[in-house]
């Protein structure tokens, strides 16, 4: 899965991540949901599973989201 905003392939933590109004996905990744952050409630994905790109992916610019 991507991210609806900068199109980066999002990590386990990123992917399971929902509104917490709606339950909606949030499908972003940490850098686009920091823009927003302060206006929206989301729960934090599900981190129990290995993320087979978690090492792979570093973004456009070399940032991670930890």
């Amino acid at each position: 899965m991507k991210c609806s905003c900068c199109d980066v392939i999002l990590t386990t933590q990123e992917a399971t991540r929902r509104f917490k109004g709606s339950g909606e996905f949030v499908d972003m990744c940490g850098k686009c949901l920091a823009t927003i952050d302060g206006e929206v409630s989301y729960t934090k994905g599900n981190t129990e599973e290995e993320d087979e790109y978690e090492d792979e992916w570093e973004g456009p610019s070399g940032w991670r989201d930890s």
